[in-house]
Order: structure tokens, then sequence, then C-alpha cells
């Protein structure tokens, strides 16, 4: 057997799939023609700020098929922009909701310090795609692995289990305790709310990856396509 054969049979048998594929690639189809991307990869939390949420509770929320988040809607009401999705946001209104949020936060007491929530609203949340990879955490704790699955947006309702408006709908690939066994330890930063994750490098990034990896494979095992 020739090596391109053997390395084309070797992928085949660990992904399912013919040498080129990238099992770390999202499928794009746009103007009659389908390619393949590399997927974007994010951490997020859940719980509302200075509020304590069970982890069952973060559970409850991914079973519910969508993850999310929310603003101070004491600031939002006051800057008129409560009620808008945030893809009708302009840069000022981001920027305005960030100073006044920090100038709430510094009222509070002199430990708080400058807030960019809304800059990471803006650069982060906002990114993300279909086909996306996202790490669920709370706190330092990791809770589960899921894909994004379609387009940003906002539902005014809200009730006990999804409190914030803000919302994508996503896919539950798996859950932490069902794959702790297999996963290297970690420190996940149990700081800020959504952060895209850009480097390779660190150890968040290569956990998602190493964990994504695992997926694809129990996925394989079982025959799903």
């Amino acid at each position: 057997m020739g090596l391109h054969a053997y390395n084309t049979l070797f992928h085949r048998q660990r992904w399912g799939r013919p040498l080129g594929f990238n099992p770390f690639t999202r499928r794009v189809r746009g103007k009659g023609e389908e390619r393949r991307e590399k997927m974007k990869v994010f951490r997020i939390q859940l719980h509302p700020a200075y509020e304590d949420m069970p982890i069952e509770k973060v559970k409850e929320i991914l079973k519910r098929g969508v993850i999310g988040l929310d603003l101070w809607d004491e600031i939002a009401k006051e800057l008129g922009i409560y009620d808008k999705p945030l893809t009708e946001w302009k840069d000022e209104d981001f920027k305005s909701y960030d100073t006044l949020n920090t100038k709430k936060r510094k009222e509070m007491g002199p430990n708080s310090s400058q807030s960019t929530f809304a800059k990471h609203i803006q650069e982060d949340f906002l990114r993300m795609e279909t086909g996306d990879i996202v790490l669920v955490h709370h706190g330092k704790t990791p809770v589960a692995l899921v894909k994004i699955t379609g387009p940003y947006f906002m539902d005014p309702k809200t009730d006990e289990i999804i409190w914030f408006r803000h919302r994508y709908p996503i896919e539950v690939l798996g859950w932490y305790e069902d794959y702790k066994d297999v996963l290297p330890e970690t420190r996940i930063p149990a700081s800020g709310t959504v952060q895209e994750l850009t480097n390779p490098g660190t150890q968040t990034y290569r956990f998602i990856m190493r964990w994504y990896q695992e997926v694809l494979n129990a996925q394989k095992f079982r025959g799903d396509s």
C-alpha cells in the first residue's frame, strides 16, 4: 500500500472522512458554493453578574437549547437601548453603556473596577456563528461543550430558568461529567462572561480542542453522521 493510500485509510478510519477533511472546521454555504472554514472557539458563563446560580440551573438552561446573556437593565433603559437587539446597537451605544456601567460600579464601592462588558459583547459574543464551538463553564468548573446552531436572536420572554433575552440556539455536544475521565485537568479562567479564544497555545483552547476531538471520536463510535 502506498503512503498516500495508507494516510487516506488512516484518516478515514479515525474521522470517518477522506484525507483533507479537517474536523475543526465548519461548513459554510453561500452563492451556490460550499466551503469549509476554521470554526471559532469561545467560552461563556451563564449566571447573572453578582448572583450565585447553582450549576444544575446552568444545565437546565442548556437543556432548553440556548446560551446567552443580558444587560444591567437600569443602564440600558436609561440609555434607551434596552429593547433593541444587540445587532442594532451602534458603536456609541456600546461605549455609552460601558461608561455608565463603570460609573455605577464605582458608586457601589471602592473595589469596583472599570467595566468593559459591552465591549466584550460587541467583540466576542456577537462574533459567534453557526458551527462555532463554545465551552460553557461555571467559575472554574467546565459544564458542557456546545455548538452554535443558528444566528443570534433576542427573545423578550424570560422565565425562572432562562433569565437572559440575548440568545444563540445551541446543541449540547457533551457534558463534562461524561468526559472528565478522558480529559486533562485544566484551570478555566473564572472571571468574565464571554470570550473568544484565538490563541491555540493556551491551556483553555487546547482543552476545548481535546474535548471536541473526544466528542467526534464518540460520534464515530456510535455511528453518528
